[in-house]
């Protein structure tokens, strides 16, 4: 779950057209994070993001690659908890073989996901639409 500013920085790179895709796990590691994510999932979606969810086993990866000249790899979720309160690293790669095997694992990786859509996200669902109002409830302490 991003905070209110990765998430507008978020939207306001769809809106100016650059791509956008996010890979998540299916199975978390946190109960309820699933379906408090979902609320911000299906923004983006709707502004033009491409969500998969990772089907081949649990997924704990943290890497941005941007325009194949930057990545950012480390132990941090892109969350207000593991930026700001949490001790975690990150690292900036610019070296463009390196960020060349990152994309390639990533690329494998979206290609043992699931792109998730709109339709399945609001398919009718009541455990799922209870857990996602229990969820942001308590979204600020996930």
């Amino acid at each position: 779950m991003p905070g209110k500013r990765l998430f507008q920085d978020l939207i306001h790179a769809l809106e100016r057209g650059v791509t956008v895709k996010i890979l998540v796990p299916c199975i978390t590691d946190h109960i309820l994070v699933k379906e408090a994510s979902y609320l911000y999932l299906r923004t983006l979606i709707k502004q033009g993001a491409y969500v998969y969810e990772y089907k081949n086993g649990f997924y704990h990866a943290k890497a941005i690659i941007i325009d194949d000249e930057i990545s950012d790899i480390g132990t941090a979720n892109f969350d207000k908890r593991s930026l700001f309160l949490n001790y975690e690293i990150n690292c900036f790669i610019y070296d463009k073989e390196f960020i060349k095997q990152i994309r390639s694992v990533l690329d494998k990786d979206i290609d043992n996901a699931k792109r998730l859509t709109l339709k399945e996200l609001n398919r009718l669902d009541p455990l799922r639409t209870f857990k996602e109002m229990l969820a942001r409830s308590v979204a600020s302490f996930l």
